[in-house]
């Protein structure tokens, strides 16, 4: 459902709404915000505007809020009826403001001014909002904008490419210097607007320039007639093999994002989603609850023209004709090259007998439960670091974890240099939860133990164990906030509602942040009321994650980090020449991303960047078969 629709308009009926003069902020908010917000909520930025994250989501109001917010560009199956060209003023010279208006100029020109709403920020800088009768799903918005956009210099494209991310702040918002969004097209024409839109034929004309001009391609295919790419759908690729859930990264980002960049057309795209999925051997129910619950706006956009009527029948006509393409035997889920390596390190100390197993690792969450509430009420970040290190432990099957500083990092969002401090302060308490019982070696980190202190000993055996894998910070909280994470994870392993008193006591932060975070999970389907407390509610953190592409956020970090790690793991083959570490090295790729952490060196290399570069080139060269390229 679209934000233009009634259920989505705030009630005038609301008291807190006040007459506002004409082209006041408040009157403009009132009058056009909800038109623009494809979705009826937005988020708030708590930094003047710089970011705006979405643990700030909040309801959509008639009024405007006290701090500069935005609304989505896109509907959750990633159409839009309002397209938005940014006008970016940057610094507010009056050269970029001559190059806004010559570009405004333009956009009336091109598209009439009649059918545009316009507003202006303090700096100069303006949006021009098309309001379209019909949805338009995300690939036709891309290739308009890239039509138009060498003729306007200005144009910041970003919050229109993104269906998950793409944000703007609406007429009537805070602006982070201090003033408005200013709504300049006069308001009764911009009230008029809304209600008639611009004409059904401006849209298709502007797609069918746009298509004139990009690359030649054939009018997008039904799914019953669409050619089949052989090549493309047969020969599995090293990403697809090695994805989360046998569904490749580049599959997924595809899915979400709808930018069908190096396919030949947009069916072309969606037959290789579906074809993916079929190939990992997923069922065709998982697919169509992504399309239709918002996780896959890109996708869900693609098949936008067959309407809602038909486009299941579409969705259902790919699948089978992926199903015809694939043989049997592509069509079952390989084994995920991201399992864990469950291989014992031989560096671990020996385990005693009957000790570090399943029973000795619960109790040592017991033991950690004790000490978030009395030793670290207040240290979120030791926290996270000390329930990372257990939760390495616990996929180890023992009571050791060799996972190195860059997994911790991925583990907890905290940056490498935290982590290492942490881990300092946590082995060296007076009892501490985790010791370290190896140092670094080369390419292995240090080993840590966990440890129950004696005085907790007691405590701790008696304690209920906490259901459920133990969590630091899951991918979705980067973008939800710590808060959130600590206050869900309260409730994921709670049986009964809990009050915000009893959710204080239990996570690092004030009541303040606790009903925040709650309002934040409640916003996002993690929690929601019972009775007089809090549970978790329906969705889960993988699918609000999914939605918010966190997954490409974890994976570009990963890739990262494998870089660094090949590095210098090719800085000891150059500076030891020892054979096994040139062996090594040889196997070693930036493509293995979940590869064990490595410490760094302790001092740096006696010779020149300039030798070492070269030396490093040269190993890759001969021992991993790279050619360089002029």
């Amino acid at each position: 459902m679209l934000a233009a629709d009634p259920a989505h308009i705030p009630d005038k009926s609301d008291p807190s709404a006040c007459p506002a003069e004409p082209n006041a902020p408040a009157a403009a908010w009132e009058a056009v915000a909800h038109h623009i917000a494809q979705q009826p909520h937005m988020r708030v930025s708590r930094d003047g505007g710089k970011t705006y994250p979405a643990s700030r989501i909040r309801r959509l109001t008639l009024r405007p809020p006290n701090q500069p917010a935005a609304v989505p560009t896109y509907d959750r199956h990633g159409t839009t009826r309002c397209v938005v060209f940014d006008l970016d003023a940057h610094d507010g010279t009056s050269d970029s403001r001559e190059r806004v208006e010559h570009d405004n100029h333009t956009l009336q020109q091109l598209l009439g001014d009649d059918h545009l709403i316009a507003d202006q920020s303090p700096n100069g800088g303006r949006h021009i909002y098309l309001l379209l009768p019909a949805p338009a799903p995300i690939w036709e918005v891309r290739a308009v904008l890239a039509h138009l956009a060498p003729q306007l210099s200005s144009l910041d494209p970003t919050c229109m490419l993104n269906p998950v991310a793409g944000l703007i702040r609406p007429p009537g918002s805070r602006h982070g210097s201090g003033g408005h969004q200013q709504l300049i097209t006069p308001l009764p024409r911009a009230v008029a607007i809304t209600t008639h839109r611009a004409p059904r034929g401006l849209w298709p004309t502007l797609l069918a320039a746009a298509q004139a001009t990009s690359r030649p391609t054939s009018t997008p295919p039904t799914p019953s007639d669409e050619p089949p790419d052989h090549s493309r759908l047969t020969t599995p690729s090293t990403a697809e093999a090695e994805a989360t859930n046998n569904l490749s990264d580049r599959i997924q980002r595809l899915a979400r994002t709808g930018d069908h960049t190096g396919y030949r057309s947009h069916s072309e795209a969606r037959q290789a989603v579906i074809t993916g999925c079929v190939r990992a051997g997923w069922k065709l129910a998982q697919l169509i609850s992504r399309i239709e619950d918002g996780r896959w706006p890109g996708l869900a956009a693609m098949y936008s023209r067959y309407g809602n009527r038909h486009s299941r029948k579409a969705i259902v006509r790919d699948w089978n004709k992926a199903h015809s393409w694939l043989p049997p035997q592509k069509q079952h889920p390989r084994n995920s090259l991201h399992q864990r390596n469950t291989r014992e390190h031989k560096s671990h100390p020996p385990t005693k007998p009957g000790a570090g197993g399943y029973q000795d690792v619960r109790t040592w969450q017991s033991a950690l439960a004790i000490a978030e509430r009395t030793r670290w009420q207040n240290e979120p970040t030791l926290i996270l670091v000390a329930r990372a290190v257990g939760r390495a432990a616990q996929l180890n099957g023992g009571l050791h974890s060799d996972h190195g500083d860059r997994s911790i990092s991925l583990g907890t969002g905290l940056d490498i240099g935290t982590v290492s401090r942490a881990l300092r302060r946590l082995r060296d308490e007076d009892e501490p939860l985790i010791s370290r019982v190896e140092e670094d070696r080369g390419v292995h980190a240090d080993v840590y133990e966990l440890n129950i202190p004696g005085g907790m000993s007691e405590a701790a055996t008696g304690r209920p164990w906490r259901p459920g894998t133990l969590h630091a910070l899951r991918p979705v909280f980067r973008e939800l906030g710590r808060p959130a994470a600590f206050v869900y994870e309260e409730l994921a392993t709670r049986r009964a509602p809990q009050g915000i008193p009893e959710l204080t006591e239990s996570v690092p932060y004030q009541a303040s942040a606790v009903r925040d975070a709650l309002h934040t999970l409640e916003q996002w389907g993690l929690a929601e009321r019972s009775g007089a407390g809090w549970i978790s509610g329906p969705r889960s953190p993988e699918d609000v994650g999914e939605r918010l592409g966190t997954h490409d956020l974890i994976v570009e970090l990963a890739a990262r980090y494998a870089e660094q790690r090949l590095i210098y793991r090719l800085w000891l083959a150059s500076r030891g020449n020892s054979a096994a570490m040139t062996a090594l090295a040889a196997r070693v790729s930036p493509t293995d991303r979940f590869t064990r952490s490595a410490g760094q060196p302790a001092r740096a290399p006696a010779q020149s960047h300039d030798e070492l570069t070269a030396q490093v080139v040269a190993l890759i060269e001969a021992q991993l078969g790279a050619q360089r390229v002029a």
